[in-house]
């Protein structure tokens, strides 16, 4: 029922989000040691859903399949505790399915947070660093083949 999990990995996403005020200019995202800090906070308490909502808009009950707790701050980025509800045992059931088979990497996570950024550069590369958190609305298990986690996010135990 509990899992220890990478919520992200500071550096990079893979996705690419719109630059504020250049329209049509995307870049990705950086998360910095600084500004995975300051989204412990936002960690302890989040909600879990199985997958993201397809328009952003509000998510259903029947989607919650547990929450976090516990966060701290791992060698690679903050980490804490996935506790899976009863209810949802199907959940339980595919990530101990996937570690059988040795491939935990199918499943991920992706974080739907409330963010403020700022352009920056990391090498030649113009980048959005992460510059303030102000919430966390979840951390959704996603599946690794369909829609792949920006960042190395993964399920630790």
């Amino acid at each position: 029922r509990k899992w220890r999990v990478r919520i992200f990995e500071y550096g990079l996403s893979r996705n690419r989000y719109p630059v504020p005020g250049a329209p049509g200019k995307t870049a990705p995202l950086m998360w910095t040691a600084e500004s995975a800090r300051a989204a412990l906070t936002h960690i302890d308490g989040a909600r879990c859903f199985a997958d993201h909502g397809a328009d952003g808009s509000g998510r259903s009950v029947r989607d919650l399949v547990g929450f976090f707790s516990a966060p701290q701050m791992g060698p690679r980025g903050p980490e804490a505790t996935l506790t899976l509800l009863e209810s949802d045992q199907w959940v339980r059931e595919k990530l101990l399915s996937a570690r059988e088979a040795g491939r935990m990497d199918l499943i991920g996570f992706s974080v739907d947070a409330v963010i403020s950024v700022r352009a920056a550069r990391q090498g030649s590369q113009e980048v959005l660093e992460v510059s303030e958190v102000a919430a966390i609305n979840s951390v959704d298990v996603s599946n690794g083949l369909l829609k792949k986690p920006a960042l190395n996010r993964e399920f630790l135990l």
